[in-house]
């Protein structure tokens, strides 16, 4: 099922001038994975991105939400892939400024395949695109695409416990692929590490249990290394339960994280989320040939640096920073890795008693490289503020943004809904700006909830509201920042 929304005439000068005019190498990419946030707008360059089902299935819910944030109408066909059936290709224009939420359940009905894997989603033009978790969700960091690449990274990995990681590997290519995935223990070295060789077939979707496939011949606590002859994309999903594993079933289970495949290294990584109301940890993936010495730097809101922290990661090995270890200092704080060679990192987070407690939530982010100059997130959804999680937080939509510069900045949001307040009858498109103030080294903790209220009113007719908005975060003179949206108790 294919929703639209469509925004008459062109979008305002300081969201286009943010997609396009952005220092080069800064525009983008917000904390990655963590922020989804959305390669700038322009004309002529092409987008190829792919969203791989958490456990080789998307939920029913589960949504690709799809920006058209260019002056003019791009055609945009979206991929439907699923176990067993031939890819069914979808192809429409897309007005200037209009919006898609795709019920990928719903067209996978329509279209007769069953269960969808995988969804691609292209267009000549650059476009927005974003995974949105289906409603039964407590607790969730909207996915970014995957980009199919030869190397994909995954710092994290766990099959202790009832811990169970699912690793999808999805070919979106013609031609076969022929795929290694090497295993990167959590050990002094990685002598002995287990590999597994896969033929992918064009077009086809592969989810692998790996606790099944190592059957205990591997540490518990791992990262992956993902290498092919032709591009692939990938998504790792780690799951506590006790329930039988099934690889169609879906991620709605306790502590369940979902992450797409890192596609290269850095010596500098910025986490702008990090926190003490549960347990976390940052796993950290060596994937190269000497030794890497890293560094932890953790500030508060203000910047102040509250603790250090550091740990030496073997060639091919994973090793991991407890976050707890920083103390109770700051409930919210960022997290600055630095390293003496590259490397890969994932922060896992698990609000309450952690994956040892029934019904925790938890999320996982990918650290950023670089800071930013502009971000766009396409789907920051603030339905039903007022549902409580297990532990009696509310639920808030929340976006954290952190400041690597050593003067203060101000971030300036663009929010956009839909609503119809606009006039008797109709849908249309309200705006609102919001200056934001980030200290050096620090954090300031946007509340979308409360920062765009009475911003979105659109009944769906069962005594709820359509709630979903997108911003546009940007600097001016070239400052920098890192951003990452996420729904979970508000801090």
């Amino acid at each position: 099922m294919l929703r639209w929304w469509m925004r008459a005439g062109r979008l305002p000068a300081l969201v286009l001038l943010a997609l396009s005019l952005g220092a080069p190498g800064r525009v983008g990419m917000g904390a990655g994975a963590v922020s989804h946030a959305a390669a700038a707008a322009a004309s002529g360059s092409p987008t190829a991105l792919y969203f791989v089902g958490a456990r080789g299935v998307f939920s029913s819910g589960d949504k690709i939400a799809v920006d058209n944030l260019n002056p003019f109408t791009a055609t945009v066909t979206l991929t439907y892939v699923a176990q067993g059936r031939r890819p069914v290709a979808i192809t429409s224009p897309y007005p200037p400024g209009a919006r898609a939420r795709v019920e990928v359940a719903d067209s996978a009905f329509q279209y007769g395949l069953g269960n969808v894997s995988a969804v691609g989603v292209s267009s000549p033009a650059r476009i927005v695109a974003a995974y949105v978790r289906g409603y039964g969700h407590v607790a969730y960091v909207p996915r970014a695409a995957a980009s199919a690449g030869t190397t994909l990274y995954f710092a994290e990995g766990y099959t202790g416990g009832s811990a169970r990681t699912y690793l999808t590997l999805l070919n979106p290519g013609r031609v076969a692929a022929h795929v290694t995935v090497t295993v990167a223990p959590q050990a002094a070295s990685a002598a002995g590490a287990l590999s597994l060789r896969l033929t992918l077939p064009a077009g086809v979707v592969v989810t692998r249990d790996l606790a099944r496939d190592f059957r205990g011949r591997q540490t518990s606590s791992f990262g992956l290394i993902v290498t092919a002859d032709r591009p692939v994309a990938a998504e790792r999903a780690v799951r506590f339960d006790d329930k039988p594993a099934a690889p169609f079933q879906d991620d709605r289970s306790d502590a369940a994280t979902a992450a797409a495949g890192i596609g290269a290294s850095a010596t500098t990584l910025y986490f702008p989320y990090s926190s003490t109301a549960g347990p976390s940890f940052i796993a950290v993936l060596n994937p190269g040939r000497r030794p890497a010495g890293v560094r932890a730097r953790f500030s508060d809101s203000a910047g102040r640096v509250i603790g250090t922290g550091a740990i030496t990661v073997a060639p091919g090995t994973r090793g991991t920073l407890d976050l707890g270890a920083v103390g109770r200092v700051a409930h919210v704080y960022a997290t600055v890795l630095t390293a003496t060679v590259p490397i890969v990192g994932e922060e896992t987070h698990y609000f309450g008693k952690g994956p040892a407690a029934h019904g925790q939530p938890s999320v996982v982010l990918a650290g950023a490289p670089a800071g930013v100059t502009s971000a766009v997130f396409p789907d920051l959804d603030l339905r039903n503020p007022s549902l409580t999680y297990n532990l009696g937080e509310p639920k808030r939509q929340t976006v954290y943004l952190y400041n690597p510069l050593t003067a203060p900045i101000t971030v300036t949001a663009t929010y956009r809904a839909y609503s119809n307040t606009v006039g008797a009858g109709s849908l249309g498109i309200v705006s609102k700006s919001v200056a934001y103030a980030v200290p050096a080294g620090g954090v300031t903790i946007v509340d979308v909830n409360r920062d765009t209220a009475g911003l979105v009113a659109y009944p769906l007719g069962n005594g709820t509201l359509e709630s979903t908005l997108d911003a546009t975060f940007a600097t001016t003179g070239g400052a920098c920042f890192v951003a990452a949206a996420l729904t979970a108790p508000a801090p």
